[in-house]
């Protein structure tokens, strides 16, 4: 009945992650507050840890049940190291975050992988996504690779592929060559042989490609 009372009328409910990171980093001072700005993160953030954690997990015996498991865990120690998340000038701070929770993630597997040798061979950090896989990451690709809808120069382009290390130049030449408005997803043995190449998942390499065409919109102008 509290924890309900707690929640119904959160003082946190519209204040900022880092604000209520804060909080949470200051447990022993502030109980009263700790118990409010810990049921408005868990709200927020739990959902995401675990669709993480189950994306994880599937190359593991009993996925759901460890899922469960892990991503109590990450959700502990994110509260325990708080004070820890710093976000970069200038970049978005829910995206910030969930990379964080997401690295956090990648500990706690490497941790158990270390403590469980046989299970090794069914995990790699490499396989985790920034984010988990939406239903919408299984339509079609929006449509950042159309010059007529912002315009691009082929120096942006040029210079944009320069920052990249192999593996992305890969992926993104991949796409350049590949892709056309009729049809905007990879054909799915390149999309495979990306993924096997490289260790990772479609969702990564997608990520990539976004990542590209955001910072070619950026060099010509554009929002990114």
């Amino acid at each position: 009945m509290e924890q309900q009372k707690l929640k119904d009328k959160n003082p946190y409910a519209g204040e900022s992650i880092q604000d209520i990171l804060l909080v949470i980093s200051y447990k022993d001072q502030y109980p009263d507050e700790y118990q409010y700005a810990f049921i408005e993160f868990h709200q927020r953030y739990m959902e995401f840890i675990y669709k993480a954690c189950i994306q994880a997990c599937k190359f593991f015996s009993n996925p759901s049940e460890f899922a469960l498991d892990l991503s109590g865990n990450v959700f502990l120690v994110a509260c325990e190291r708080a004070v820890e998340f710093e976000p970069r000038e200038g970049y978005d701070e829910e995206i910030e975050l969930k990379a964080w929770l997401v690295k956090i993630m990648g500990e706690q597997l490497k941790s158990f992988t270390a403590h469980n040798p046989e299970r090794k061979a069914f995990f790699s950090v490499d396989r985790l996504p920034t984010e988990p896989e939406s239903e919408a990451d299984t339509l079609e690709e929006n449509d950042d690779l159309h010059e007529d809808d912002y315009p691009i120069s082929r120096e942006s382009v040029r210079d944009a592929m320069e920052s990249l290390k192999t593996r992305d130049k890969d992926i993104v030449m991949a796409y350049l060559t590949h892709v056309h408005r009729k049809n905007a997803h990879l054909p799915d043995e390149i999309m495979q042989g990306l993924c096997s190449k490289y260790n990772t998942t479609s969702f990564n390499v997608r990520q990539v490609k976004q990542r590209f065409f955001k910072k070619v919109r950026m060099l010509n102008g554009g929002n990114a």
